[in-house]
Order: structure tokens, then sequence, then C-alpha cells
């Protein structure tokens, strides 16, 4: 086992007691260090020893001293921590970046190595508030200093700002140039973006963005102003595309006064409460008012319509607007009637909305016109519009593609229209019902379109007028009476209804016969034949040819096809002919000296007859006659 040495030990107390002898080594159990003793300082000298965590440890006083003079001292003195450079030379500390912090690892100072030097950095809580760039130093907000360093080294200039050797702004002492001006840019002295410059003459000019033109100048020789020009021609002249003054007024109104040397004093002036207003000073009275609301006064200080012109004498001309020759708008107010006029030249008076579109206009001679400018639209085949002709007591209309006039009469049955002559009622178109009726007195027709009906009416008392009412008289007639129903005639029964009347001619045609073969059709055929309801009436002539001499006798028939209707019943019939040197004399049923009798076919297109007695033969070319009224 190897030799155990042991020190003498002893608590800090102990050992701040304790002499001991030169050389002698003692351990400190309290701070767990070792002391060195020189046989006469009582407590010895404590050896730096590293903690746990291989820190080296000095109290408060305690200094890391380097260099064979005590040239640089590290220590805490209980208050402050110090770095002392009590040496000869400079303190130098070295790093690629550099950065000085707070305790909790804030930067206050940062140093950048950007290989000759690099960049400087000053914070504050945090950021960047001065840094250093190549051609200086770059400030981030305001600088605040005690005094300005002039330039003493160029004699031309009072006071000059320089960055190397461009001139930012100077002050000149002399001479004829400008004794005070502000630049900007790239430039010396004299160059660049001119922002101010005081001319020694005592102009001032601030200039444009874009430094060449000057936009508010005073003129000290003419004392005036100029805003957005270099030339004002008044005292003070604003000039721009949308030029505007604001005066505020931080307490109660504001005034713009206007005087004059003869002391007559006007002004413009806001209440700061209910209105803006031109006010005569010398008169205590508003000439001109405008109100919260936005209406105009003039004559008044309460304006209770958008343009009030207030109390004014009776027939006096309330308003006037000329164009300066022959023309004059004027507005005239009088107890019995108000007038608007024109009163030079023979121009029109014309209304316009939605920008300059003419709606309506009275022309030179009085005529209204709404919608043209023309005085008879009425007779135009392109012209709309409406005219009230002044000298005729006409109104006219014309639209395109639409109904002219358009009368409305709301709620109670009556009159819509009333037409008179000489102040007499002569016609009215009313309505009864929601349908049309117009007339004249008890006399006119009502439309009913809910019956499909023209129905004879009493416009006076606005009801219907049965059986009273003729159409046309003995003298004055209707022409063509075109229906495609039928008529009543007497009555309003089915028996008094004539729905058919037709005149018209047929042909008739031979078809067969019996007992008669030598028969082989009819020549010289004519018919005509008038229809009244179902009743026909037929009358025809024909020449019955034959081939050779036939001899007729009783029970012989004859058929006739071609009647112009399909007959059900013959009511009236007969037969007149020469048959040879003989007559035939025949009607329906017969009687002594009937030869003859008729009867429809059973299809109703055509009749026989039959032959009951002959006087003769038929040997040449027999006429027969023949009237039948049948029913169909």
């Amino acid at each position: 086992m190897a030799t155990q040495v042991q020190l003498r030990r002893g608590t800090s107390s102990e050992n701040d007691s304790f002499t001991g002898a030169q050389g002698e080594l003692t351990f400190d159990t309290t701070n767990k260090r070792v002391r060195v003793h020189d046989g006469a300082t009582a407590g010895g000298f404590e050896l730096k020893t590293e903690n746990s965590s291989g820190d080296t440890l000095f109290a408060d006083g305690e200094k890391a001293i380097f260099g064979a003079g005590s040239d640089l001292q590290i220590y805490h003195d209980g208050t402050q921590s110090i770095i002392h450079d009590a040496g000869t030379g400079n303190l130098r500390i070295k790093g690629t970046d550099i950065t000085i912090q707070d305790a909790d690892g804030n930067g206050f100072i940062s140093m950048i190595d950007g290989g000759a030097g690099g960049t400087v950095f000053l914070k504050h809580l945090g950021s960047n508030v001065l840094t250093t760039t190549s051609t200086g130093i770059d400030v981030t907000g305001t600088v605040t200093a005690d005094s300005f360093q002039a330039d003493s080294g160029n004699t031309n200039y009072n006071l000059l700002a320089r960055n190397s050797s461009n001139v930012a702004a100077y002050i000149q002492n002399g001479g004829s140039g400008p004794v005070l001006e502000a630049r900007s840019g790239n430039m010396s002295a004299g160059q660049g973006d001119l922002h101010l410059q005081v001319a020694n003459n005592g102009d001032i000019s601030f200039y444009d963005d874009t430094g060449t033109t000057p936009k508010f100048f005073w003129d000290a020789s003419a004392e005036s102003l100029g805003i957005g020009t270099s030339s004002p021609s008044r005292t003070l002249d604003i000039e721009a595309t949308a030029a505007s003054v604001e005066i505020n007024s931080t307490a109660g109104g504001a005034n713009l006064y206007l005087t004059s040397v003869t002391g007559n004093l006007s002004r413009i002036r806001w209440n700061g409460l209910a209105s803006f207003a031109i006010r005569d000073d010398n008169a205590a009275s508003d000439r001109l008012v405008i109100d919260t609301s936005g209406n105009v006064g003039i004559g008044t200080s309460s304006p209770g319509y958008r343009l009030d012109l207030g109390i004014i004498s009776n027939g006096t001309t309330a308003f006037n607007v000329t164009n300066g020759s022959n023309s004059n708008l004027r507005f005239k107010v009088e107890d019995s009637v108000s007038t608007i006029m024109n009163t030079g030249g023979s121009g029109a008076l014309a209304f316009t909305s939605g920008g300059s579109t003419e709606r309506m206009r009275i022309d030179s001679s009085g005529n209204l016109l709404v919608g043209t400018t023309d005085p008879a639209p009425y007779v135009s085949s392109t012209e709309t519009g409406v005219a009230l002709r002044n000298a005729f007591g006409l109104v006219g209309a014309s639209r395109d593609s639409g109904a002219s006039a358009i009368f409305n009469r709301l709620n109670l049955d009556g009159n819509i229209a009333e037409f008179r002559k000489d102040g007499t009622t002569v016609g009215s178109i009313g309505t009864n019902g929601s349908r049309l009726y117009a007339g004249t007195g008890d006399t006119g027709l009502f439309f009913n379109d809910q019956l499909d009906s023209i129905d004879p009416w009493n416009t006076s008392t606005n009801a219907a007028r049965d059986a009273a009412i003729d159409l046309g008289d003995s003298t004055r007639r209707f022409k063509d009476l075109y229906l495609s129903g039928g008529v009543y005639l007497g009555g309003t029964g089915s028996a008094n209804h004539l729905d058919d009347y037709e005149e018209g001619t047929w042909t008739p045609s031979y078809n067969t016969a019996s007992g008669l073969a030598n028969i082989t059709g009819f020549t010289n055929v004519e018919g005509k034949y008038v229809k009244i309801g179902d009743i026909v009436h037929a009358v025809a002539a024909f020449d019955i040819t034959h081939s050779g001499v036939e001899t007729m006798v009783t029970g012989d028939w004859i058929v006739v096809e071609g009647l112009p209707f399909s007959g059900e019943k013959i009511g009236i019939a007969s037969v007149y002919g020469l048959i040879g040197t003989g007559h035939v004399y025949s009607s329906l049923g017969g009687n002594a000296n009937a030869t003859a009798f008729i009867q429809l076919f059973s299809s109703g297109t055509g009749f026989y007859f039959f032959i009951q007695q002959i006087n003769g033969t038929v040997d040449t070319a027999d006429t027969l006659y023949v009237n039948l009224k049948y029913s169909t």
C-alpha cells in the first residue's frame, strides 16, 4: 500500500489565526482550499483551486493579474466587474465576430468581421440604431446634437453640410447666387435635386419631388405667395389639378375675413354648429347661408329648401341667368301667378335629364313638346313624342311599336274619355265591368269579350239598351254584311235563326231512264238555285236527246242528277215541257191534267219523274223545264 501524506487541517477560522512555518501547507475544511504559510502572516495565502465544474474561483477583490507590471487585471470588487488595463499600450479584444451582451444574452454592441475591420452595430432595445457603412454611418431614428460643425475650409459658405465632396445644404455668405439651398442626390455645390432655395432678393422657393420646379413660391418684391406656381398673379395664388384649402379652428367657428382700406368688412364663416355663410359684417347680415342639411339660403339665414331665396317683393325677379347677349332665363314671383321666362331671342325653353339628354321643351311658338323637337310628330313615319300645339289646341302623340295614348280610370265604372263640341258632350268612351263602351247619349256599342258580342248600349246610363237601336236607316244603309254565323229575324228563338243564304248555278245531268231506251242525254243545259236556310229553290231547263223516235207510255221515268245540295224532302215541284207534238204538265202529287210526278233519289243528289200520261211521241229534241223546292 502507498504511503499516505496528510496536511495540517482546520476550519476557515482556525486557518485565519494560524501562522505556521515557512512553506507549511494547511487545508481549509470550510472552503475546501489549500493555504501556504510564510511563517509570519496569519492565515497564510490561498492557492487557487477549481470546483467540481472546473471553474477557477476568485473571491471578491481577488484579481487575475497578467504582465510583469500587473498590466492587465480582471476582478470583481464586490459591486462591479472590472477589466483594468494598468500597463502601457492599448487594450485589444480580438475575435472574428464580437458581441457585448447583458446578463440575459441581449446584445448591446456587435462587431462582424468583414475581412478588414468589418461592421459595427449599436443596438437599442434589441434593434440596430447605428450601423457603420463603407461611406460612414447609417442612423435609424433621430439624431439630436448640441451643435453642428461648419465647414470652415470653404470660404464661399457660412454653413456647409457635406457628404464627402457632395453638398446637401449650404448657407452662402454673399455674392449673386442663392443665400440658402437644400439639395439631395449625387451632387456638388449648386447641383443635384433642389428642395429649398432662398434667393438673395428675398424670394423663397420650395421645389417639387423632381427638384426642378418650384411649387411653393414667395415673391418678395410683389409680396405674393404662389402654391403650385412660381409666378403668382394674386396675393395668394393656388394652382393645382384639384386645389383645396383647409382652415381648421380648434375651438368655435372658423372665419376668412375680407376687408378693404375703406373699412368695408365681409367674411366667409363657419359657425362651428349649423351653417356656412358669406356675411356682410357692415350690415350684420348673412348674405348666403348653407346649412348642415345642404340647404342654400340667399336673403335668409334659415333656408328650408335646397335653394331658398327668402322673402322678396311681389313682382320682383328672383332669379336671372343670362348668356351675355340677348337671352335671359328668369324666375318671377307674383301673388296671382309665378313665371319662368326666356326673355330674349326666339329660342325654346328646354328641360333635360340623364346628362345632356333633352326630355321636354316649350318652343318659340308656345308648343309643349315631350320626347321630340318636332311640333307635329303625329304626321311623321319616323318621329316619336308628344306635342301640345298651342295655336291649334291639339294634342298629338307618336310612338314606335306601341300604343300612343293610354287612359286609366280607377275604382267606379264610367266614362274614361269624353268628347265635346262647343262645350257640349257629343260622345264618350268608358268602361263597365272592365269592358269598353263607346257612343253618344243613349246610342252606343258595348264590347263584351266575356260573351264575344257587341251589344247596343246607353252611354248616358251605362246600361244595355234592348231592341231600340237600328243599324242604318232608309237613306243611310250599310253595303255588305259578312257573317260566318246566322241571323235572328223577328225573334231570338231557334225558329228565328237564319244561318244560310246562297245563290248559284247548277248543271242537270242525265243518269238513266226506264222505258225510254232511245234517250242518250241532255243538251242546252242550264240551272240556277237560291238556298235560304235549309230550303233550296232550284230551276233548270234542258233538251232531251235521243237516237230514234221514242214513244212515252204511262209508267216511264227519267232520272236527272246534279242538284246543288243533297235533299231530304221535296216541298214544291213541277215539270213543264214539250214531248213530241203534245205538252207535258206535271207537279208534285199530280192533278186531272198531270202527266208526270217527281220524286227525289234516296241519295238526295238527284230526282226522277214518272210519265203517267203522254200525248205524242219523242221524235226530236224535246225541251223540259223543272222547278223544285226541297229541304236539305
